[in-house]
């Protein structure tokens, strides 16, 4: 993959498409052992309640829906910690919007930073990016999908194909600069 640093399009592109389903598999196998799995038996454990850690995310058909759904806990923390004292203090919706985005993708970067020893704001970046995707997929589900399989398929092809093989692609290209 040597010429993934190099910017070769084409071979990226082919080096993206026969990413998409091991790093989906592997996001999905990721997905289910902590949130089925982990979550439930600390659930069980500690003896707490509610055990809605997720919503049917595989079926939205924006990414608005995806983003409240995916991850629960998450959330509804940031939703009652970050986006309701900002619109108590006078902030727009799309001012917290931005903010919960930003706040979520700092911790994303984190979260893949500190393992991969290095700061390249790829994941940032990426979840900053969400914000347009956000309200392109939301407007073509009410005026040309209507809710249909297509925004669907649509969320599915730019999460799978896209989303997740470029992230790992990025992060490989630092990581084989660096060595």
């Amino acid at each position: 993959m040597g010429h993934v640093g190099k910017l070769d399009l084409l071979k990226a592109l082919g080096e993206l498409l026969r990413l998409a389903i091991p790093s989906t598999f592997v996001w999905l196998i990721t997905f289910y052992v902590y949130f089925h799995c982990t979550l439930n038996l600390f659930a069980e454990i500690t003896r707490f309640g509610d055990r809605l850690f997720f919503k049917d995310w595989w079926n939205c058909t924006s990414f608005s829906r995806y983003w409240r759904t995916w991850n629960l806990p998450v959330h509804q923390f940031l939703v009652r910690h970050v986006y309701f004292p900002l619109l108590r203090a006078g902030a727009s919706k799309m001012t917290a919007n931005v903010t919960v985005f930003a706040v979520s993708a700092f911790f994303h970067e984190l979260l893949i930073s500190i393992p991969c020893h290095v700061v390249r704001l790829w994941a940032f970046l990426a979840m900053m990016g969400q914000i347009p995707l956000i309200y392109i997929t939301d407007h073509l589900d009410k005026t040309l999908f209507k809710e249909t399989q297509a925004g669907n398929y649509m969320f599915w092809l730019i999460f799978c194909i896209f989303g997740q093989p470029m992230a790992v692609l990025l992060y490989y290209a630092d990581f084989s600069a660096r060595s």
